[in-house]
């Protein structure tokens, strides 16, 4: 079983508004087969940070799910992933390797609303988490960019990140 929060939703209501109140409510619950779903557009709706809340579920819960897609923050816009907020995105699926992550990946994306061809979207979806995963393995063992967040050097540490997703 696994609770996928979102802070608003138009047509209903919504008890589990963030992370924080989802990781409470599965430690209260103790459920061995209890967990939690992430979803890219509902953590940025939460005014969260989408790798800091992986981090913060994969501690002191289960992921059970993870809904890739994008958005402006202010609603669950359901865009495509990294149309909007790329390096977030790298970051949240670096933090997802890094805790050793090895389900599914979903796409909760709207193509439908904005009239565009939901294959073709599906397929570039595919495309950008294949870049974005390939990314992550030139970052995940880089010992200078391990070195630069050790001495909390956040202009090294960006470079690094900088030439590694803008190809330098």
């Amino acid at each position: 079983v696994s609770i996928e929060y979102k802070p608003n939703e138009p047509r209903a209501y919504s008890i589990f508004p963030n992370a924080t109140t989802c990781l409470l409510a599965v430690e209260e619950a103790g459920c061995k087969n209890l967990g939690i779903t992430l979803d890219f557009a509902h953590v940025l709706f939460a005014n969260e940070i989408p790798a800091f809340a992986a981090a913060m579920v994969a501690r002191r819960s289960r992921l059970l799910g993870l809904d890739l897609n994008d958005g402006w923050g202010k609603r669950d816009d359901g865009l495509m992933v990294g149309s909007v907020n790329p390096r977030a995105t790298l970051e949240f699926l670096l933090q997802m390797k890094r805790d050793g992550y090895q389900g599914a990946y979903y796409f909760d994306t709207f193509p439908d609303a904005s009239g565009l061809d939901p294959v073709r979207e599906a397929e570039t979806n595919i495309a950008t988490v294949i870049r974005l995963l390939k990314l992550c393995e030139k970052l995940e063992n880089n010992p200078a960019l391990n070195d630069a967040i050790s001495r909390q050097d956040a202009v090294a540490s960006q470079q690094i990140v900088n030439d590694v997703m803008l190809a330098q």
